[in-house]
């Protein structure tokens, strides 16, 4: 592979040409990491090449670098997913044939790297002493230990290991005189698929589930899974399962929803589903988007209003309708997280911003005043909100100045600042073309954003410019746009706006963390990891160390199934492998997306036709059973969802139910009516709480969002129910 990686980095060298002032001079970085990797120091490579990818996203010449370095530093996930993105870029490149090698030759070694760690913990299992069971309950502790080794190995498909592992185990269980039965390696290996995100393999396997149960989750927990890393492979399956699948707490996946919404869908079980705390969250970072594109209030507020009477402490809504002294006191009064102990930084300069935005002067002082007190001194975070405010004063030299005064080196956590930075200095800049400051914004943007952004807001200048009846400059700024593009991205240029989105969506698929974190980084990093027992759980040392390197070896097996599931998900654009297999694949995902609603729907009704449901499960059915109904406008439903309505269980929430009567009350329906307006009283009072939103939100109720039922309550009542067609 040497002359591969040798003969690219003195071509790609060519591509470091100087470009005009970025937030970070990422060529000066790139230059560093060619440097470091013909130095043979490939983990600096790897570092600095991708801290690049970062900044330029879509550099062909940085990605492919990405992938060599990470490939001589014992990252083979990272480096295989980095040059299948390569091939989805330029799948005719010069060197496609010799990528496509080293495709196949990584996917091989990964499975000699998982064999090695798993022969790994198999001589530590061997050397574990036998000892006899603590009772007649008990198994035997060398028996188990390899037993969960041939578990791991089934899971991932190694039948070598497998079978070497239940031969040492029966031995040790003959030893104690246990009896020992090993499980079914192909049902393992099944159960394993949701893990892997294998929805396909899933599907085709369904006729050797024997457990309905079993197969409706793994295909929820497949699905969610794909969906935070492959949303463009996972919809059209979503889209093909039955909805009700997808309707009570236990057995509802959020992040499903939240696709599905995302989406546009306007799938009736979706539109009952709206203002869930994942529709709440999705609206308000929807908001908040709008709000910092500088968009008019009329095309926004009518949403944060109703975002605000679900979430009275949404601190981006809060801070977008001039309400930053609030929005602050709720980021103070939230400090403390141990997981995110920079929370409360980021969020108020996030405050700063929408203030800018919607010209409070006042919130982004109060901002930069919180900021300040939260460190005691300059921090990042501090100096963006003086960026914000400078930008607001007017200060333009000022508030470059706050932006360069920063750190010399670049490393993992310059990285995360500079994601923040370039989003302050994005709104900074839209702040200034909203008062035709060009020259201004001009600035900003060039010194201040991230590389891959530069030119589309050179480009949206150009539009403002033209707008206001300023078109002197506009075809130079045009021209400046396309020539930081080509350099950005390497020379490199779409075929067209499909291609540039089928990249966008391979690039998100491997920069996801399964490729390229803890236990997949290298063997050598596994091995070592496994021997650092200070943080051991188990009664030895022995057990930590033999656990530790079954668990990696079986994560670089899931992550090697889980690249072949990313194959089957999109085979179009899986230049790597043959045309052959590619029109296989295709064949395998049409046929799975024809069966996954009939088997999942088949597979529900015999999990609830079963005699030994459970109470929560009785009471799934019954819901799901009423929900259906209540959607094709069975008003009796309705009146019994009101009834199966409890906070204090899980399966149905608040605003679905609301949302039902709402409907019902629309269609004109007199029965729901006269129980909305007899019993509205004795419903819980969250039910009753979001009945009112959802009043307001017609336009039909104004005071306060206090469940009682009122004069105002009533006549919003009547009003949507007047509002119903003449012929009901």
């Amino acid at each position: 592979m040497k002359w591969f990686l040798t003969a690219f980095l003195i071509a790609c060298a060519v591509v470091s040409t100087p470009a005009l002032a970025d937030l970070r001079d990422w060529k000066t970085e790139y230059q560093k990491g060619l440097e470091a990797a013909k130095a043979g120091d490939f983990k600096k490579a790897a570092e600095l090449f991708s801290l690049v990818n970062s900044e330029t996203e879509v550099h062909p010449g940085v990605i492919f670098n990405y992938g060599l370095a990470s490939a001589r530093n014992g990252n083979s996930f990272k480096a295989t997913m980095m040059f299948r993105l390569y091939l989805v870029m330029l799948p005719e490149a010069p060197n496609a044939a010799a990528v496509r090698l080293e495709i196949e030759r990584l996917d091989e070694e990964i499975l000699a790297k998982q064999t090695d760690l798993f022969r790994r913990a198999l001589a530590a299992a061997k050397e574990f002493p036998e000892i006899a069971p603590e009772s007649d309950y008990s198994r035997p502790k060398k028996m188990s230990l390899l037993d969960s080794i041939a578990d791991s190995a089934n899971a991932v498909g190694n039948s070598e290991i497998a079978e070497e592992a239940i031969r040492l185990a029966r031995r040790s269980a003959e030893i104690h005189g246990y009896d020992y039965k090993p499980d079914d390696a192909a049902e393992q290996y099944r159960d394993n698929l949701d893990e892997a995100g294998d929805i396909v393999a899933l599907v085709e396997a369904y006729p050797q589930f024997d457990d309905a149960e079993d197969y409706v989750e793994a295909l929820l927990a497949a699905l969610d899974g794909l969906s935070d890393y492959a949303p463009d492979g996972t919809l059209p399956f979503l889209e093909a399962l039955p909805k009700e699948l997808l309707t009570a707490d236990n057995y509802t996946v959020n992040d499903l929803i939240k696709l599905a919404l995302d989406s546009g869908s306007d799938d009736p079980f979706f539109t009952h589903r709206a203002w869930d705390d994942d529709f709440i969250y999705l609206k308000d970072t929807d908001l908040q988007d709008t709000v910092l594109a500088f968009q008019p209030p009329e095309s926004w507020r009518p949403m944060a209003e109703k975002i605000l009477r679900r979430k009275p402490d949404s601190v981006g809504t809060l801070a977008a309708l001039s309400q930053s002294r609030q929005a602050l006191k709720i980021v103070m009064d939230n400090r403390g997280n141990p997981f995110n102990p920079y929370g409360e930084w980021a969020s108020s300069v996030r405050v700063a911003e929408l203030s800018l935005a919607i010209g409070n002067v006042d919130g982004i002082k109060r901002a930069r005043k919180q900021l300040l007190k939260l460190s005691d001194e300059e921090t990042d975070f501090s100096k963006m909100s003086n960026v914000l405010l400078q930008t607001a004063s007017g200060h333009i030299d000022k508030a470059l100045a706050a932006m360069q005064d920063r750190a010399p080196e670049w490393d993992s956590w310059e990285q995360t600042m500079d994601l923040y930075y370039g989003r302050v200095a994005k709104t900074a800049a839209r702040a200034l073309m909203q008062k035709e400051k060009y020259k201004d914004a001009e600035r900003m943007i060039l010194e201040g954003t991230r590389a891959y952004e530069t030119a589309d807001l050179l480009r949206e200048l150009a539009d403002r410019m033209e707008e206001g009846g300023n078109t002197g400059e506009t075809g130079r700024l045009r021209k400046s746009a396309d020539e930081i593009e080509t350099r950005t991205r390497g020379g490199w240029k779409p075929e067209s706006d499909e291609q540039f989105e089928r990249v966008r969506k391979w690039r998100k698929i491997a920069n996801y963390y399964k490729f390229g974190f803890s236990n997949t980084e290298s063997v050598d990093k596994a091995v070592e990891q496994a021997l650092n027992t200070d943080y051991c759980h188990y009664d030895t040392e022995a057990e930590c160390i033999i656990n530790s390197l079954d668990y990696s070896a079986k994560t670089w097996g899931q992550n090697l199934m889980t690249i072949r599931a990313l194959e089957k998900l999109d085979p179009e654009n899986a230049t790597w492998l043959t045309p052959e297999t590619r029109k296989r694949l295709a064949k395998v995902r049409k046929e799975a997306l024809e069966k996954i609603g009939p088997t999942a729907r088949e597979a529900l009704a015999k999990w609830l036709a079963e005699d030994d449901l459970d109470d929560d499960e009785t009471r799934y059915k019954s819901i799901n059973d009423h929900r259906m109904a209540a959607s094709e406008g069975n008003a009796a439903s309705v009146r019994r969802l009101i009834d199966l309505y409890d906070p204090e269980e899980k399966g149905l929430k608040a605003p679905e139910v609301a949302s039902f009567i709402a409907d019902g009350l629309r269609r004109g329906d007199r029965s729901l009516h006269d129980h909305v307006t007899s019993s509205f009283s004795s419903w819980p009072k969250p039910l009753r709480l979001e009945f009112q939103r959802v009043l307001a939100d017609e336009g039909l109720y104004s005071s306060g969002i206090d469940g009682a039922i009122g004069p105002g309550t009533r006549k919003a009542i009547e009003g949507l129910f007047a509002s119903a067609a003449p012929a009901n």
